[in-house]
C-alpha cells in the first residue's frame, strides 16, 4: 500500500475537497479538545500533514507518523517552507508502537478505514497517551462501498457509530463523544453524493 501513497503524495493536496475536509476536522477538534502550547500532538496516518499543520497554530510539539515515505517527504517540505518545527517517523501500526505516554493528543483522520485491524490503533494509542490525553479519530460514517474508486487496501466502508464507541471503550477510553464533523461530496455521472464524516474523541 505504501507504493500507492508514495506515488500519490506529490499531488495529494491538489484536490480541494481534501483541504476543505481537513479544515473542518481541525475546527471540530479545536472545539472539543483543549490544545495549547504545552500539548504534545501526534498525528497518525499524517499523510501530507493536513491535520498536523492545521493544528500547528495552537499545539506545542508536533509529530507526524505515516507508513508512506513519500507522504512524509512532502510533509517535511511543507513544514520547512512554513517554518514549522515537526518530527516525522515511518510507522506501521501492525508492528510499531507509540512512545509510551509520549503524546497528550493523538489524531487519526481518514486513515482508520485502511487498517485491517483498527482495534490496534485504539489499543496502542491508549498506551501512547498521557493520563487525561485525547484520542481524536475522524473517518467516514458507514457507507455502501461506493466512496472509493480504488478499493485497494480499503478494509472498511466507513464505520457505524456503535462500532466506533466499542473500539474506544474496549481500549479503555472514557467520555467518548461522536458527532458528524463534515461531509465529502463526490460527483459521478452527474449525480452528487454526500458522505458524512464523523469526529470521535475519547479520554484516557
Amino acid at each position: 500500500m505504501s507504493e500507492r501513497f508514495d506515488t500519490a503524495a506529490k499531488k495529494w493536496d491538489e484536490k480541494p475537497r481534501r483541504i476543505e475536509l481537513a479544515k473542518k476536522v481541525c475546527a471540530a477538534i479545536k472545539e472539543r479538545v483543549k490544545i495549547d502550547r504545552n500539548s504534545r500532538l501526534t498525528d497518525f496516518g499524517t499523510g501530507t500533514g493536513l491535520i498536523l499543520l492545521g493544528l500547528s497554530d495552537i499545539a506545542g510539539s508536533l509529530t507526524g507518523l505515516d507508513f508512506s515515505k513519500g507522504m512524509l517527504d512532502v510533509l517535511r517540505e511543507k513544514a520547512k517552507a512554513a517554518g514549522i518545527d515537526i518530527t516525522t517517523r515511518e510507522f506501521d501500526i501492525e508492528k510499531d508502537d507509540f512512545e509510551p505516554e509520549g503524546a497528550d493528543i493523538i489524531t487519526a483522520s481518514m486513515v482508520t478505514h485502511h487498517l485491517k485491524h483498527p482495534e490496534k490503533l485504539f489499543n496502542k494509542a491508549y498506551k501512547g497517551l498521557s493520563n487525561g490525553g485525547y484520542l481524536c479519530v475522524s473517518d467516514l460514517c458507514e457507507e455502501g462501498g461506493d466512496f472509493h474508486d480504488n478499493h485497494s487496501e480499503v478494509h472498511h466502508h466507513g464505520f457505524s457509530m456503535a462500532l466506533v464507541r466499542e473500539l474506544f471503550e474496549k481500549a479503555g477510553f472514557k467520555d467518548v463523544v461522536i458527532a458528524n464533523a463534515a461531509e465529502i461530496k463526490k460527483e459521478r455521472g452527474g449525480v452528487v453524493t454526500a458522505y458524512p464524516v464523523f469526529l470521535a474523541t475519547g479520554v484516557k
